[in-house]
């Protein structure tokens, strides 16, 4: 049996289409921490990642919504690092 945490990044600024925001909601409703328990493994569900723009980042003409995309890249990136650690994430997470 594995331990499986589940992180949001409800993000759609880079993609470029309405909508992709929802994914994790989505996926929370549709009960795939349920179903995961099902197959037998532990779920932790972090919630949802609300970074706040890397304002240290300028825009680009060709990304787009730089900031908002990098500080959820960043995020993602210490909360996985973290999880992977054993440690609960240490960024703010809704």
């Amino acid at each position: 049996m594995k331990t499986i945490t589940l992180i949001g990044a409800p993000i759609e600024e880079g993609s470029g289409r309405r909508g992709a925001a929802m994914g994790p909601t989505a996926l929370r409703i549709a009960g795939i921490d349920t179903v995961l328990a099902e197959l037998g493994h532990t779920v932790n569900d972090e919630g949802d990642l609300r970074p706040l723009p890397a304002r240290d980042l300028a825009n680009h003409p060709g990304a787009n919504n730089l900031q908002s995309v990098a500080a959820f890249a960043r995020a993602l990136d210490e909360a996985v690092h973290d999880t992977a650690r054993g440690q609960r994430p240490q960024i703010p997470l809704v």
